[in-house]
């Protein structure tokens, strides 16, 4: 509501209850994001609740990535920035990649920019999900089918060496790669 002190009367009962934390991230994913009404309070509540450092909250906004509306406006953009400098983003999976992925049409480079600031290298949930690496190569070929001296296409590549140096990757997702490629 729009009463004075009740975002301050939020945070201090989301400061004392994890569990709460934990459910009013999908509360406001699956159903407040929606609604262009309160959608702008929504996105305060789960930029508010990046800053803890709990890995259950974590997983819930690994979750919360299949109900987020995948639209790049300002508020998504914002989210997203907060999301990948705070501590919550040490426990992102598939789901974050899969959600980026999702927004490649609309925006490639951004897609791209963020996909390097997750820090890809340090994905270690689970090395047999393709989503990292799905997201650079299509992130790279939106963007160099339009622009292709683009000097992040070169920063592109380079990532996708550094990649290949580790082993999960280069063993488990270069084949796959090389047989979507083939196919």
């Amino acid at each position: 509501n729009n009463r004075p002190n009740a975002f301050s009367l939020l945070k201090t009962l989301l400061n004392n209850n994890s569990q709460a934390r934990q459910e009013l991230v999908w509360i406001i994913c699956t159903h407040i994001l929606n609604d262009e009404k309160h959608s702008k309070k929504g996105w305060r509540v789960l930029n508010y609740l990046l800053h803890f450092n709990d890995e259950k909250l974590g997983e819930k906004f690994n979750n919360s990535f299949l109900h987020i509306p995948p639209k790049t406006d300002s508020m998504l953009t914002n989210f997203i920035n907060n999301y990948l400098t705070s501590p919550i983003c040490t426990f992102k999976s598939n789901y974050f990649y899969d959600f980026i992925r999702k927004l490649i049409p609309e925006d490639s480079r951004q897609c791209l920019e963020w996909f390097f600031e997750s820090k890809p290298d340090c994905f270690k949930h689970n090395f047999y999900d393709t989503s990292p690496l799905n997201v650079l190569i299509e992130a790279y070929n939106g963007i160099r089918e339009y622009e292709r001296d683009e000097p992040i296409l070169e920063k592109a590549m380079d990532t996708f060496d550094l990649l290949l140096q580790i082993p999960q990757y280069r063993n488990v997702h270069l084949r796959t790669f090389l047989k979507e490629l083939s196919s």
